[in-house]
């Protein structure tokens, strides 16, 4: 996925991982080369909820030359602590979207204690979203899906292509902030068709969701952004879902 290109705007009314491969994303500026790894070994999940402490956020999440980069945050407050959602690659200089996580507490003397990062969506391999996952959006809300009843709802962007086009909007559903996000299977909710009559043309899809729960339960308002071979938008809906499975 990349940045949306420049032209006007108006406003109308559980997991495969994926080979992880280069291609041009919003983070290509964090990274001067971006290598492919024929056979990534994936990296394994902290297993402990050992925590650091810093007196700035930007120990955590700049690059420093390290070849990881980290953007497109979101935050959702609970119980005092801050949940952080953002977008990362896992293995320095490859461009391979993620969607991690860190929860942070300031501390009396006005530093934070910052749990590990943990990668809570990923790729799923031969989908829709088999290349990228970025862009999460978090809310707390009420949702039932196969039968199960959620408390927090995460829309993000997926893609399959590596040219940054064709970008489309999920949803995940989990009862954990840090964890068992589950992809419902109706993704992407959000789409447009590929114009072929301009396949010449750079067609970036939709993406960049921000979700807002309307009233506490399944109403919920989806801000995105829409990319045409001819048109960049910004669009915003009302969408009930109460129940994910209609």
């Amino acid at each position: 996925k990349a940045t949306v290109p420049e032209a006007s705007t108006t406003t109308p009314d559980t997991n495969t991982e994926a080979t992880e491969t280069s291609s041009p994303t919003e983070a290509d500026a964090n990274i001067a080369t971006a290598s492919v790894e024929e056979t990534p070994q994936p990296t394994p999940e902290p297993e402990s909820v050992a925590k650091q402490k810093t007196s700035s956020a930007e120990d955590l999440f700049l690059d420093n030359g390290s070849g990881i980069y980290n953007y497109a945050a979101s935050v959702i407050s609970s119980g005092g602590t801050e949940h952080v959602f953002y977008c990362s690659n896992r293995k320095s200089t490859v461009v391979t979207d993620y969607i991690c996580y860190r929860q942070c507490t300031m501390q009396s003397d006005g530093t934070y204690v910052y749990s590990d990062k943990q990668t809570v969506l990923k790729p799923t391999s031969g989908t829709w979203d088999g290349t990228h996952v970025c862009d999460p959006s978090v809310i707390q809300g009420s949702f039932s899906y196969n039968g199960s009843s959620y408390c927090y709802l995460m829309a993000y962007l997926g893609c399959n292509t590596t040219n940054s086009q064709e970008n489309k909007i999920g949803l995940a559903v989990s009862n954990s902030l840090s964890g068992g996000w589950t992809k419902i299977a109706a993704n992407p909710i959000i789409s447009i068709p590929y114009d072929t009559a301009h396949a010449d043309a750079f067609q970036w899809g939709v993406g960049q969701p921000s979700i807002l729960s309307i009233d506490g339960g399944g109403n919920v308002l989806i801000c995105y952004t829409q990319g045409t071979w001819n048109l960049t938008s910004q669009i915003a809906s009302v969408w009930n879902l109460s129940d994910l499975n209609n």
